[in-house]
């Protein structure tokens, strides 16, 4: 149950200008340290990949994988760029990624549409209020499934498949006696086209950094059960005691997330947690527990967290690109031997979603905890 002091309906616009934040958004342990300020911690550069590299060499290569290592061997730059990518992917889980071919105007009127629909009465948004167990819809700080350590922040997601509509979805929960409505869940449905073209493109280059043919790890997601997550982080007025959200690991198979130009997001790396500075030019791209595992650990699940601040609210958006629910997953065999047994147990999507969203709530081992659910 929710806590007494945060009811599910409430917003948190309402506790922007309260003195104490209540007692069931506080984090504990950070109350005995700086963790909670964006100001305290270090900025990483983080690798950037350019897309455009790729793009030129995979439209002239065939499937198989030696020629198409042939073809990166004769342009360093691609090789440059293909180790950057595979090094990022197996110590680090992220990455940035450059010249992908998306129209700044379309990222620019998502975010804008985005602001508008976090914006709407609460009495609006709670007709898509998102219900225990279920992972589309709005929520606000998921005060409707936990009661303590909730996270500062509301959401809103639609499910993004290659035949759904999140246009669709959206009129169906929010209405569609508003223009303005409608020109943003079009927008959103635009945004999501696009996103799913990046995911099969990064999917692409690990296929390359791992070695495989192409269409290996591709071949997982092609008919992908995906989600776009809206996120709005209002300001605080004790931001050092509360997490926008807390340290975790994503359960989905890669994040593409850009973030608006305020500051929050957080990366751990060599146990020391670093900021990563918002880039209008670039999608930051983490590697989630079901890639991880489809990978069999050659590459690793990216840590992070959100952090909020006194000054301004922050919004990002999240596209979890994942295969579809029912298909069952298991590393390609090319990526196990002697020296790499299985890491884990077969699984479905479907069936660690239901885990994160019913059973568990997400934190830093979620799919060592889900192979260990599964086998009892």
């Amino acid at each position: 149950m929710a806590s007494p002091a945060v009811a599910p309906a409430t917003a948190l616009e309402s506790f922007a200008q309260a003195t104490t934040i209540p007692a069931a958004f506080v984090w504990p342990e950070l109350q005995k340290s700086d963790a909670g300020r964006v100001e305290k911690q270090p900025v990483m550069d983080i690798p950037t990949v350019d897309l455009s590299l790729f793009r030129r060499t995979t439209t002239t290569s065939t499937s198989n994988a030696d020629s198409t290592t042939t073809a990166l061997a004769a342009d360093q730059q691609l090789v440059a760029a293909l180790q950057l990518a595979g090094r990022a992917a197996s110590t680090m889980g992220f990455f940035h990624v450059v010249n992908h071919g998306v129209d700044a105007s379309l990222v620019e009127a998502a975010h804008r549409h985005s602001e508008r629909l976090f914006s709407l009465p609460l009495e609006r948004k709670q007709m898509a209020k998102r219900l225990p167990g279920e992972s589309f819809g709005y929520s606000s700080s998921f005060a409707e499934r936990f009661s303590s350590r909730l996270p500062w922040k509301e959401t809103f997601s639609a499910q993004s498949t290659p035949v759904s509509t999140i246009a669709h979805y959206c009129e169906l929960v929010l209405g569609d006696d508003d223009e303005h409505l409608h020109a943003s869940s079009s927008t959103f449905e635009k945004y999501c086209e696009a996103m799913a073209k990046i995911g099969f493109e990064v999917l692409e280059v690990l296929e390359l950094a791992l070695g495989v043919q192409r269409g290996t790890l591709q071949r997982y997601f092609e008919d992908y059960s995906s989600i776009l997550r809206l996120n709005y982080y209002p300001s605080c007025r004790q931001p050092s005691l509360t997490f926008g959200t807390g340290p975790h690991t994503d359960p989905v198979g890669l994040t593409i997330l850009h973030q608006d130009e305020v500051a929050g997001l957080q990366v751990l790396y060599d146990d020391t947690w670093y900021t990563v500075p918002p880039r209008k030019d670039a999608f930051f791209i983490n590697i989630g527990d079901t890639l991880m595992a489809l990978s069999n650990k050659r590459f690793k699940s990216g840590v992070h967290r959100a952090l909020v601040n006194s000054f301004a609210g922050r919004k990002s958006m999240a596209f979890f690109f994942n295969p579809p629910y029912e298909a069952t997953l298991s590393p390609p065999e090319e990526l196990v031997d002697e020296s790499n047994p299985r890491a884990y147990q077969d699984f479905t999507w479907g069936k660690l979603l239901y885990f994160t969203q019913s059973v568990y709530r997400t934190g830093v081992n979620s799919i060592d905890d889900f192979n260990e659910w599964q086998s009892k």
